[in-house]
């Protein structure tokens, strides 16, 4: 079995530590708290997400997005933008033998935050 296909059996968490072991890599310890905060932030939305929808439908408040949600969405989606940053300089830098061209973590961060919330309010209500 490929280093790969180990990896994909492992959940992200395994991945990431998978990753940090592997000393032929040397990816520094910025880069794996980077992706140990995107996966932290994964699981945030999803778990706090569903819980502010369900309270909003219980409660019968208005369910328009509110300060709070807004707040823990957007920080929780930056740190998921930033660690998928990585991760795709470092797939295009593995399979492609070169560097890689991704040279502004903000701009991604700030063009994937933006499509994500793009749905719900106007980009200038975001910032």
């Amino acid at each position: 079995m490929s280093y790969v296909e180990k990896l994909d059996k492992l959940f992200l968490a395994g991945s990431i530590n998978a990753l940090d072991k592997n000393e032929k890599l040397n990816i520094s310890d910025e880069d794996i708290n980077l992706l140990h905060g995107g996966r932290e932030s994964r699981n945030r939305i999803i778990h706090s997400s569903a819980d502010l929808v369900f309270d909003k439908i219980y409660s019968s408040r208005d369910s328009s997005i509110d300060a709070e949600l807004h707040d823990l969405i957007y920080e929780h989606l930056k740190n998921i933008a930033r660690a998928d940053f990585i991760v795709s300089k470092w797939s295009f830098e593995f399979q492609e033998k070169e560097p890689s061209n991704f040279s502004d973590i903000d701009n991604y961060t700030k063009m994937i935050s933006d499509w994500v919330l793009s749905d719900f309010k106007e980009e200038e209500d975001f910032r």
